[in-house]
C-alpha cells in the first residue's frame, strides 16, 4: 500500500519532467504499466468473488453433488489463490524496485497536482456565453459581410477566419452565428465541424443532418446531396464549416455543388488555421486573428478567473496572473484554460508554481497552447485525468453518451 501512496505522489512529479526529460518518461510508461497491472488483479479478486457469490446462490446441492464438486473446486480456489499471491508480489516487488530508482531521476513526492478543486461556478444546462475579447473590429467586419444585401452574381459567398490554433475563430465563429440579427436573416442554418479528416460523404451527411434535425440513415453520396440541395433550394442560408484543413481543391468542388440551389445572399464561414484552405476555397473576405493584447488577455483571463467571487485577494496575483497571460502568448484558449485552473486557488504559491513551472521549457513552434493545456491538465485530479484520457479516444465533435461515461 504504502508503494502504491508513494507512487502516486512521485507520478505527479514524473508526469511534469516527463516532456522534457526522456528517462523519465520511460520510468514512466513502466510505472503505469505496473499500476494497469494492479488494477487489472483487482478486476480478477471482483470477478472471482462475483463467480463464487453465483455458484452459492444456485440452490443446495445433493450430499453426493457435493463430494463430486468438492475436489476441482478446492483445486480451482487454491490455484487462484496461489496465481493471485504470485501476481501481488510481482507487482509490490515492481513498484519498490522502481520507486528505489526515483532519487537517480531526480524526482520527488508532490502534493500539487490533483489537488480538490473549489466549485465557485454554478452549472447550466444554457449553452456557453460566447462572450470575445479584442475582436471587436473582426466582429463588426462579419456581421457587415453576413448582412450585406449586394446583389450577387452567385447564389453564396465565403468568408474564412484565419489564425493558429486557439486563438478564438470557433468562438468568433459562434458569436456572429447566434446574433440575434443574423438568426433572422437566414432562412436555413447549419453548423459542422470539418476537422482534419475531410470527407465528403461524412460532412455532406453532417450538413444535412443539421438542417432537418434528424440523423440520415442513407450511405449513398448521390442521395445525400440531392436531398441536401432540396433542403436549399430557394433558400438563403448560413453554413459554418469549422476547423476545415481540406487542401484538396476538387475535394471541395465535388462538397459544393448542392449549395448553388440556395438563393443569393446566402453566405459560408470557414474556420481554418492555414489561409492556403481559404484561398483554394476561393473565400473573401479573409479575416486574419492575431493574439490578444495584454489588457484583452488580462480581461478574457480575470473573467475565468475571478468569475463568481472576488479571488483578488492578495495584490500580487494581477502582477503574476498577467505575467502568466504574456507567458500564454495572449492566446485565448491557454488563457481560458489557466484562468479557470487558478480561478479554483487563491494562494499564491500556487500562483507562482504555475508561472514557473518547467512544461513553459515544452517545444510549442511558437505557439504557447501545448503547455498550457497540458498545465492544466496535469493539475486535474486523479479521476478527471482517466476521464479526460478516456474522452480522448474519441474523434474530435464526437458525442459522448452520458451513461457511457459515467459506467467507464
Amino acid at each position: 500500500r504504502q508503494a502504491g501512496v508513494t507512487g502516486g505522489k512521485v507520478l505527479l512529479d514524473a508526469e511534469e519532467k516527463q516532456r522534457i526529460k526522456p528517462p523519465v518518461k520511460e520510468w514512466l510508461d513502466e510505472l503505469q504499466h505496473w499500476f494497469f497491472r494492479a488494477e487489472e488483479v483487482i478486476d480478477e479478486i471482483a470477478t472471482e468473488a462475483l463467480r463464487s457469490s453465483l455458484t452459492s446462490s444456485h440452490g443446495t446441492p445433493s450430499r453426493r453433488t457435493k463430494v463430486r464438486k468438492f475436489v476441482p473446486s478446492l483445486w480451482s480456489s487454491f490455484s487462484f489463490n496461489r496465481r493471485l499471491t504470485q501476481s501481488i508480489s510481482e507487482i509490490v516487488s515492481a513498484l519498490e524496485r522502481m520507486l528505489a530508482r526515483k532519487d537517480a531521476l531526480g524526482l520527488k513526492e508532490l502534493s500539487g497536482g490533483g489537488a480538490p478543486l473549489i466549485d465557485s461556478r454554478e452549472t447550466t444546462s444554457l449553452p456557453e456565453d460566447y462572450q470575445v475579447y479584442g475582436r471587436d473590429q473582426e466582429q463588426e467586419k462579419l456581421l457587415k459581410f453576413l448582412l450585406s444585401k449586394e446583389a450577387e452574381e452567385s447564389s453564396f459567398r465565403i468568408g474564412a477566419i484565419v489564425g493558429m490554433g486557439g486563438i478564438g475563430k470557433t468562438t468568433l465563429a459562434k458569436t456572429v452565428f447566434n446574433d440575434a440579427t443574423v438568426q433572422e436573416a437566414f432562412e436555413v442554418k447549419a453548423w459542422v465541424c470539418v476537422s482534419d479528416q475531410f470527407a465528403i460523404h461524412r460532412v455532406t451527411k453532417s450538413i444535412l443532418d443539421s438542417i432537418t434535425g434528424h440523423v440520415s440513415e442513407s450511405t449513398d453520396l448521390n442521395v445525400l446531396q440531392n436531398r441536401l440541395r432540396s433542403e436549399l433550394m430557394n433558400k438563403k442560408f448560413l453554413l459554418v464549416l469549422d476547423d476545415v484543413w481540406n487542401e484538396d481543391y476538387h475535394g471541395w468542388q465535388k462538397l459544393q455543388a448542392p449549395f448553388s440551389a440556395g438563393t443569393s445572399g446566402s453566405k459560408i464561414i470557414v474556420t481554418t488555421r492555414k489561409k492556403n484552405v481559404a484561398d483554394i476555397m476561393r473565400a473573401n473576405p479573409i479575416f486574419s486573428l492575431e493574439p490578444l493584447s495584454d489588457d484583452d488577455g488580462w480581461s478574457l483571463f480575470s473573467r475565468h478567473a475571478f468569475q463568481g467571487g472576488n479571488l483578488m485577494c492578495n495584490p500580487c496575483v494581477e502582477d503574476i496572473g498577467r505575467k502568466i497571460v504574456r507567458k500564454c502568448g495572449c492566446l485565448p484558449l491557454a488563457i481560458k484554460a489557466l484562468g479557470g485552473l487558478l480561478g479554483t486557488r487563491c494562494n499564491i504559491e500556487y500562483w507562482l508554481e504555475i508561472l514557473h513551472s518547467s512544461l513553459w521549457d515544452l517545444p510549442h513552434d511558437n505557439n504557447n497552447v501545448m503547455p498550457a493545456l497540458w498545465l492544466s491538465y496535469y493539475y486535474l485530479p486523479g479521476e478527471l485525468k482517466r476521464c479526460f484520457s478516456y474522452c480522448a479516444v474519441f474523434p474530435k465533435d464526437y458525442e459522448i453518451d452520458r451513461k457511457q461515461l459515467v459506467l467507464f
